[in-house]
């Protein structure tokens, strides 16, 4: 201690030093002091060494983050600590007739010169201790277990909702039944196959008789090929089937890539189904049990609180404190894990568990928000000194590089390998989902196929009455006509050919050389025969 004024009645206070040679004196008494530091276990701010057989004291036996936090604090001012842990476990909560405990009450008893850990600046502490500028912000979440994934066979189907299905089945069938009736009514998809006659009035025959190759099951076949992006072996021939395909064509086009980019959104943003999304849906349920730990901050903010849904959820923790105050985090963590629990406490603390713990995860956002900072008695002359510090550390990124190398646990390791990036992820709002396309999102694209449909009805009336005009059966008759000409003169034809080739055959006959058999007698009684060739006098 030293003497910085003095005061009288008549004219107050004098300083003899400004406030800044106070500041320096300070820091100078600060450097190689010894200050007495109290922290209580709560991993991963203070946890003891793995190779320390017991609690009871010594900075060689415990670790964590506020550890190396107070050591680089040490570095920077130059003090000496004994760190030690709380006696009775806590953290500090008044009772009834204004009395604190835990951490807060030695420090107010001015039985340790600062306290360490994850202690929660609330208005309550600030009123009974000094605080120095939070090093950590954080706020109250919800730790839940993981459920576990369900197999849906039918997730191709998610990105579409179910009426925009039935209407995409109800466009296909439709937009094949009216290729089918068009093509049957554009006369311009009726043709003869190439086998058959080659005149239209070669018709009696079944096998030469015009076909339509756009019947029912090829108009189904085609609108499948069509809206897979696949090719078939039957093409619209008319102007008005060739503006159904088109239309369909554009449908299918636009269809699927509504499809694949929302089923795109859907495999991004996949996440399991939880049986309660916040904090509201946690306090309207009565299956999930709900609690926070008994002796903290957390308690005191429900405790206090006048806001729904948090001041029912109070009075269902305090009806039955033994299923849902833990007296411990870790012993909160151990029921989450049992399942059909969930704890309410800090996101800072549920962000490395999740980190460790694949099991776990955070549901929804967080309650409040507050901050973590380092607890001094009242009137503290080093409390700006510290808050200094932490602020330093927190420019040079000493702070951020300990919380990395603290939190960094093999899921987020896991998650950062499957993103592909090297930063630490944030804690996702669990209520961001992609949304199911409706009609009204895809009610353009069926009004883009009526249209099409439309125009191309009205092209195959126009080809039908074109062709049942009477201009056109004059034409069609006088093809009939030149039909049965070329009919009559291809018999002519044939009977000639059938003539000449009679004759020709006859004559071939008549030509032929004469043969006769000339039988000659011997002298022994025998007879020898031979054939002898004459050749008829033709001249």
């Amino acid at each position: 201690m030293s003497m910085v004024g003095t005061w009288d009645e008549r004219s107050g206070v004098h300083y003899s030093k400004n406030q800044s040679e106070v500041y320096e004196e300070v820091a100078h008494t600060l450097r190689n002091k010894t200050l007495r530091v109290v922290t209580i276990v709560s991993e991963p701010y203070v946890l003891l060494r793995k190779d320390s057989k017991t609690s009871s004291a010594g900075e060689d036996r415990l670790d964590g983050y506020c550890v190396d936090i107070l050591r680089q604090m040490a570095l920077l001012l130059g003090f000496r600590f004994e760190l030690r842990l709380v006696r009775d476990g806590t953290y500090g909560v008044v009772n009834a007739r204004g009395e604190w405990s835990g951490i807060i009450r030695e420090v107010m008893d001015r039985e340790a010169d600062l306290a360490i850990g994850d202690l929660t600046i609330t208005v309550s502490r600030s009123r009974a201790v000094d605080f120095t500028l939070p090093f950590m912000h954080t706020g109250i979440g919800i730790l839940y277990r993981r459920p576990v994934q369900e197999s849906r066979l039918f997730y191709f189907l998610l990105p579409l909702s179910l009426d925009v299905w039935l209407c995409l089945l109800a466009a296909y069938l439709g937009s094949a039944l009216m290729l089918h009736l068009a093509a049957r009514m554009a006369p311009a998809e009726w043709h003869v196959p190439r086998h058959g006659a080659k005149c239209d009035c070669d018709r009696s025959s079944g096998a030469d008789s015009p076909r339509n190759a756009l019947g029912l099951g090829e108009s189904l076949w085609y609108a499948t090929a069509a809206l897979l992006f696949q090719g078939c072996e039957t093409s619209p021939r008319a102007a008005s089937t060739r503006l159904i395909a088109i239309s369909w064509w554009v449908f299918s086009l636009i269809m699927v890539s509504f499809y694949t980019a929302n089923m795109a959104a859907f495999l991004v943003n996949e996440k399991l189904q939880f049986p309660i999304e916040n904090v509201h849906d946690l306090a309207a349920q009565s299956k999930i049990k709900y609690g926070c730990m008994s002796s903290g901050s957390t308690e005191t903010f429900f405790k206090e609180s006048k806001l729904e849904p948090y001041e029912r959820m109070w009075t269902v923790m305090s009806n039955n404190r033994e299923d849902s105050l833990a007296s411990s985090t870790g012993e909160g963590v151990e029921r989450v894990r049992r399942g059909d629990y969930a704890f309410l406490m800090e996101a800072a603390t549920i962000e490395y568990l999740t980190d460790r713990d694949c099991q776990l995860a955070q549901i929804g956002g967080l309650l409040d928000s507050k901050g973590y900072g380092f607890a001094l008695p009242r009137g503290s002359p080093y409390t700006a000194h510290l808050s200094e510090a932490i602020l330093r550390l927190q420019e040079t990124g000493v702070i951020a590089r300990l919380k990395k190398q603290w939190w960094m646990g093999h899921c987020s390791q896991q998650r950062e390998k499957e993103r592909g990036s090297s930063a630490l992820s944030d804690v996702q709002d669990s209520s961001e989902e992609a949304n199911a396309l409706g009609v009204s999102n895809v009610g353009g694209v069926f009004l883009v196929l009526l249209g099409g449909l439309g125009v191309s009805s009205v092209c195959v009336i126009l080809e039908f009455v074109w062709k049942t005009h009477p201009s056109s059966k004059a034409k069609k008759k006088a093809l009939e006509r030149s039909c049965d000409i070329m009919e009559l003169s291809k018999k002519e034809s044939k009977t000639s050919l059938e003539v000449l080739a009679t004759a020709q055959q006859d004559r071939s006959i008549s030509v032929l050389p004469a043969t006769t058999l000339q039988v000659d007698v011997v002298d022994n009684g025998e007879a020898s025969a031979h054939a002898q060739q004459r050749r008829p006098d033709v001249s």
